[in-house]
């Protein structure tokens, strides 16, 4: 289908090799405790995925309840994150809406959205405003709102929250699992920004709801995707990510 047509190339030819200190992560118990377990290997996973609309959506009427997430490691283990919404400001800008924040043993990051260089970006910002990640939209899709339609903005967006959550998480978590904690956080971003529309000021908000008028009809029909077209979406994104990490 169209929408997992993501262009591994487009995402991997704008990012170069970023390293910053990564998460400080609390040994792990053998078998700790989440809600829901990510492990990346059927489309029963898919499935998984596919339900998460509704708890993103429950955690945005609810601002400050979690949902922990089981996200397996490669070597078999699992390390747990957990996904809250909240309005916080991190960085003390000014700029309040909602938008998700995760937690990892200690280290906490909010996902917002940007603005640098005369477009928008997707970055993670730790709870005392230090900034660990950001990467533009490229200023030629993001200035000619024609050549790009919300699809591939979506898709862009996605591989740049992966290649984000993958550096953040650590090079332990299953490349499909990475895909999935974004492809979640991603769209709870989005669907922060469609409830907190009303009053927002900050320049990359406006730009997405003005340019794209994203619904959270939209965003939720990316949920609604068939188990195998959502399955080969994810499958995709991960190699998006790991196409990244060898260049």
């Amino acid at each position: 289908m169209e929408r997992r047509d993501c262009l591994r190339a487009l995402i991997a030819a704008f990012f170069a090799p970023t390293f910053f200190r990564c998460a400080t992560k609390d040994p792990m118990s053998p078998s700790p405790e989440f809600d829901v377990g990510l492990t990346g290997s059927t489309e029963q996973f898919a499935r998984t995925i596919r339900a998460q609309f509704g708890e993103i959506k429950r955690l945005a009427i609810n601002p400050g309840e979690e949902i922990s997430y089981g996200l397996k490691e490669d070597v078999g283990g699992w390390q747990v994150c957990h996904l809250s919404m909240t309005d916080e400001d991190p960085e003390s800008q000014g700029n309040i809406y909602l938008h998700p924040r995760l937690r990892s043993g200690e280290d906490v990051v909010h996902v917002l959205l940007g603005w640098k260089l005369l477009s928008p970006t997707i970055k993670l910002v730790r709870s005392g405003g230090e900034v660990i990640f950001e990467r533009n939209i490229p200023n030629k899709y993001s200035s000619k709102p024609l050549l790009l339609d919300f699809n591939k903005l979506f898709q862009i967006g996605l591989g740049i929250a992966a290649v984000a959550f993958a550096m953040w998480l650590g090079a332990k978590i299953v490349g499909a699992v990475v895909a999935a904690v974004a492809f979640i956080a991603f769209n709870a971003l989005l669907i922060g920004i469609v409830l907190s529309a009303i009053g927002i000021v900050d320049p990359a908000i406006r730009w997405l709801l003005e340019k794209f008028g994203i619904t959270e009809k939209e965003v939720k029909s990316w949920f609604d995707a068939g188990v195998e077209d959502l399955y080969a979406f994810i499958q995709h994104l991960a190699g998006v990510v790991e196409g990244v990490y060898s260049n």
